[in-house]
């Protein structure tokens, strides 16, 4: 319930309800992702050891201890992926560039 409310407070806003981002302005997707991976990329972003983090991102992250981001990274590791916002495989995003090609 804490990674939750914390989600909602800090992340909703840029990357969605459901982590679904928003590609148009180039928030990445969140859900789907492997909790040991957040928690390292958050810590990494707030530690400065991640160099192209958006400073907005920094300034909702940057007071956070471990512990707090490991409640929204163990959040965002539950936020179950839609169909609809799963990303395309390898080979369907070939067979597209293909298609345009012709």
């Amino acid at each position: 319930e804490e990674g939750k409310k914390l989600f909602v407070e800090k992340c909703v806003a840029c990357h969605g309800a459901n982590g679904e981002g928003n590609a148009e302005s180039v928030f990445p997707r969140l859900q789907g992702q492997h909790y040991t991976y957040t928690l390292r990329q958050l810590q990494w972003m707030r530690d400065g050891l991640r160099k192209n983090a958006n400073p907005v991102m920094l300034a909702h992250i940057k007071e956070l201890d471990d512990a707090t981001l490991g409640y929204i990274a163990d959040y965002i590791s539950r936020i179950e992926t839609s169909e609809a916002s799963k990303p395309d495989s390898p080979k369907e995003a070939l067979k597209e560039k293909e298609s345009d090609c012709d």
